[in-house]
């Protein structure tokens, strides 16, 4: 079929092509900012939209951040809907409000997260399979600069990838000039974003002031930039398929208390792609550290250390098994009576009271009681008076001297589920990971040779 396409659309139907990036019959929802990178695009698409066998619709956010000039943007969004005839979705959202609740993120930064929750919403709710954003060959080469300013590493120096799960962005290979080329050609006048100007905006100042600088005294970069940004990719592209296939040995939870299982020693792995194990890992847990924190981790793992406190984080190393906790370890008191279950929340720990008949097997998540049924448990952290009677004796031993004997590092102390009964200590669990010890009972409240005892069982939350 030909539609005359001009050269930049041609580029534009090469890259979508290349990267696989719209399927036959798929709706896609475009970021529609107003201004001539998303406009570009908004037209490109309407025209593919025959050859493509697509639909497309814009979805527009108001941050309210420029008064006038912001509602003049969502204005013209709904004008441009109107002239194609396409779906257009809207929001208002007050960012410098939002600023206020969340002062480590930045203007900008809390900007985004709210334009990709308005448009995953989007998508959620009215079927559109994919998001097509502006982002050109311009928005690369700033990006590349802004990671090297900021001290960022091989992942950030790849820049911005062409497709990122439902995310496109078909003008990847275009530049600012052949879009605005492309609109005079149209004759379509976009919105301009009077803030661009501003150079204390670090990503302003490269575009303003650097990289003009650079053009004028040296040598034209930007195609130098883009070589070795793709080469940069498909260098971390292998890192992370890498890790990709790491992490997938690994089991692990995601509470404030977590495990990592990982079936072999880390400690083998190169030194670069440990650092991004360990980034990722702590990724899917929803927890970004800075890169200093990393690379001291890394560093501790290496030598092998076993505990290890960084910022508000501890991890405990257990060769091939890992506990980290987040914050600190708020005291816990629970009673329990018979049937009941309770949840241990920062151990993610589920316990149960029942009454067992015919006890033959000692299971290993349980510890069994002499005492009646009426009687009330209390599952607690530990006190520092705490002391349990040994078996087979009438002698009482501190629980820190119990640990001690144990070797249970002192930071996990406080996490041991202790059963209190009758207001002293009548079994301490220690079959929990990473401790995976055997129970003890108290010579008070130890089994005789009694068919109907009280268990405890603990079970850990999936």
């Amino acid at each position: 079929m030909n539609l005359n396409l001009i050269p930049l659309e041609k580029k534009v139907l090469s890259t979508i092509r290349k990267y696989s990036m719209i399927n036959s019959g798929e709706k896609i929802l475009i970021a529609f900012s107003g201004g001539g990178d998303s406009t570009a695009l908004t037209f490109v698409l309407y025209k593919f939209s025959s050859i493509l066998n697509i639909k497309i619709g814009l979805a527009h956010l108001n941050h309210l951040l420029r008064e006038e000039e912001s509602d003049l943007d969502e204005k013209f969004a709904k004008e441009i809907a109107e002239k194609l005839n396409l779906k257009i979705f809207t929001k208002r959202v007050d960012i410098k409000s939002l600023k206020l609740n969340y002062p480590k993120f930045s203007i900008e930064e809390i900007a985004r997260i709210e334009r990709y929750k308005f448009l995953n919403e989007i998508c959620d709710n009215y079927g559109f399979n994919k998001i097509a954003t502006g982002h050109n060959a311009d928005d690369v080469i700033e990006n590349f600069f802004l990671a090297i300013l900021e001290g960022k590493g091989i992942s950030a120096l790849a820049g911005i990838p062409a497709v990122n799960n439902k995310i496109i962005r078909p003008l990847i290979e275009c530049y600012k000039n052949e879009l605005q080329d492309y609109l005079n050609f149209i004759k379509v006048s976009p919105r301009f974003d009077s803030s661009n100007l501003n150079t204390k905006i670090p990503r302003n100042w490269i575009r303003i002031k650097l990289l003009p600088f650079i053009e004028e005294n040296f040598k034209p970069v930007k195609n130098a930039i883009l070589n070795s940004v793709s080469i940069i990719q498909e260098e971390n592209n292998l890192i992370e398929e890498i890790v990709k296939r790491l992490i997938e040995k690994v089991n692990f939870n995601n509470k404030k208390f977590y495990k990592i299982f990982i079936p072999f020693d880390i400690r083998n792995l190169n030194i670069a792609i440990l650092k991004r194990f360990i980034r990722e890992i702590f990724k899917l847990n929803n927890y970004r550290w800075s890169y200093n924190i990393i690379t001291n981790l890394a560093c501790y793992i290496k030598e092998g250390r076993n505990n290890i406190k960084l910022e508000d984080i501890t991890i405990w190393n257990y060769g091939k098994k890992f506990f980290i906790s987040e914050g600190e370890i708020k005291p816990y008191f629970l009673k329990l009576r018979i049937n009941e279950e309770k949840v241990i929340e920062d151990l993610n720990l589920n316990v149960k009271m029942v009454e067992e008949t015919d006890v033959t097997k000692f299971e290993p998540n349980s510890i069994y009681l002499n005492i009646s049924k009426e009687e009330v448990i209390t599952i607690r952290s530990r006190l520092k008076s705490d002391k349990i009677m040994l078996l087979n004796t009438n002698y009482y031993k501190s629980l820190k001297e119990l640990f001690i004997d144990l070797k249970i590092p002192e930071i996990l102390r406080k996490l041991i589920p202790i059963v209190e009964c009758r207001n002293e200590v009548a079994g301490v669990y220690l079959n929990f990971f990473p401790l995976n010890l055997k129970n003890r009972v108290s010579e008070k409240f130890k089994l005789e040779n009694r068919k109907e005892v009280i268990k405890l069982y603990f079970k850990e939350i999936k």
